[in-house]
């Protein structure tokens, strides 16, 4: 019997506007946000305060709360919120048998997830690139507005649709 383990990791880096960092505290306090258990009160309330948002952690379990952090900034921020979430499997001896890369994308309290195209180095590091434009072609009647605009400007192949 083959045992497979899971490594799980989450990036998230956001710049805050100071206008809203304030709120953005207030509202997070009457909030159940479980990256703050990660990072602690005093850290979370630090990044917040200078403007920028860093959350990078790795964990063998999947943060099931990830992509709600993602929709609950994006409520309270006046910018796209995106987060990645890296999954990768491994076999008994360490090799690496799968990869998969998402982006929680966030806007106004919704939030959509898109396959992220990735590059592994030699090394092994895993290097998150765009979003799969397959992906968005064969899913683009089920993405809300706000994220087909975001794409047409960013995809000239997409304006067509």
């Amino acid at each position: 019997m083959s045992v497979e383990t899971l490594n799980f990791l989450y990036l998230l880096e956001l710049e805050i506007n100071r206008s809203e960092a304030g709120h953005l505290n207030d509202a997070l306090e009457e909030e159940e946000f479980p990256m703050r258990d990660v990072l602690g009160e005093s850290e979370l309330k630090s990044q917040i305060a200078s403007g920028q948002l860093s959350f990078l952690a790795e964990s063998s379990e999947r943060y099931l709360w990830y992509r709600e952090a993602v929709q609950c900034l994006s409520a309270f921020v006046s910018t796209y919120v995106r987060g990645i979430e890296v999954l990768e499997r491994f076999d008994e001896t360490g090799e690496r048998t799968s990869t998969k890369v998402l982006q929680y994308v966030g806007r106004r309290g919704e939030f959509i997830v898109v396959p992220l195209e990735y590059e592994i180095d030699n090394d092994g590091i895993i290097s998150p690139g765009d979003v799969r434009l397959s992906y968005l072609q064969q899913n683009w009647g089920e993405l809300p507005r706000w994220a087909q605009d975001g794409y047409r400007l960013r995809f000239p192949e997409l304006r067509a649709l």
